[in-house]
């Protein structure tokens, strides 16, 4: 699973070292799958099945970005997906933990 998001981030700037953040995220994203069919032992002709779709995805959430120097720091984010796919939709929840780069 590929995503490509993009959307809005609004921080709240109360601290220096300490941002907490909320943010919507939408865009496509991208599923694949491959699937081969073999038993051992038996001797015939291995059946590879693929699928790729593209669905849209929205994503919302918020986290904390923690300055730990003037350049670096770690951000947690929190966030939940919803998945779009054939007039159906499923959620999923993300964690997420990275290092922040401030140029």
């Amino acid at each position: 699973m590929q995503a490509v998001l993009g959307g809005v981030r609004l921080n709240l700037r109360m601290f220096p070292r300490v941002v907490p953040f909320v943010e919507a995220l939408g865009g496509p994203v991208f599923f694949s799958s491959t699937a081969i069919t073999s038993i051992d032992g038996v001797v015939f002709e291995s059946e590879t099945t693929e699928v790729s779709e593209t669905h849209s995805l929205l994503q919302i959430g918020g986290g904390v970005s923690l300055g730990l120097s003037e350049v670096l720091g770690v951000r947690v984010v929190l966030a939940n997906r919803r998945f779009f796919a054939n007039g159906e939709s499923s959620n999923a929840i993300r964690l997420a933990v990275g290092a922040a780069l401030s140029f």
